[in-house]
């Protein structure tokens, strides 16, 4: 069900807490390997996170880039040395910057890393109706892109403003 907690088997077992605590070193290593293949090949892309299925047979490598990346040598290059099969997912920077779950200027957890699932396109106008300045440095978010709250406080400025008098 949408929106609903997942079901609870049971409290966890110092052996689950030891196969978690070793999952978690597996990802940690597979995202370092990634990331140095990265920087030795020259890849223009950011390792943003692993994430080791529950089978334990495969990991998928989260990355980022504004362009398009050759990765099958690094697919190689980590499954020798993995002995994993590797799976590879290029991120919008939007979704990207979801998963490192950094706190945004407001002083909260990103948006995007907390309920926002579907990325609209943020657009200038939406600035100017609300009354911000277009300074890039005070209206960008950690991703680099225009803040998304934005796009969804936009119908609540307009109705607002609607009641509020005329500059001036």
């Amino acid at each position: 069900e949408i929106n609903s907690l997942p079901y609870i088997l049971r409290e966890a077992t110092d052996e689950d807490i030891r196969l978690d605590n070793e999952n978690i070193a597996v990802e940690k290593r597979a995202q370092e390997l990634a990331t140095k293949f990265a920087i030795d090949n020259n890849l223009q892309m950011k390792v943003l996170s692993a994430d080791l299925s529950h089978d334990h047979k495969n990991i998928t490598i989260n990355f980022a880039s504004d362009v398009r990346v050759d990765f099958r040598e690094m697919v190689a290059f980590l499954a020798g040395q993995l002995k994993l099969r590797v799976e590879m997912y290029q991120l919008g920077l939007r979704n990207g910057t979801g998963l490192i779950c950094a706190l945004g200027s407001c002083g909260e957890r990103l948006c995007c890393g907390r309920f926002l699932r579907q990325f609209d396109p943020v657009a200038i106008k939406l600035l100017r109706a609300q009354g911000l300045a277009t300074n890039p440095k005070r209206i960008s978010g950690v991703c680099g892109r225009l803040y998304c709250c934005l796009s969804y406080e936009y119908c609540d400025y307009l109705k607002e403003k609607r009641a509020m008098p005329k500059k001036g």
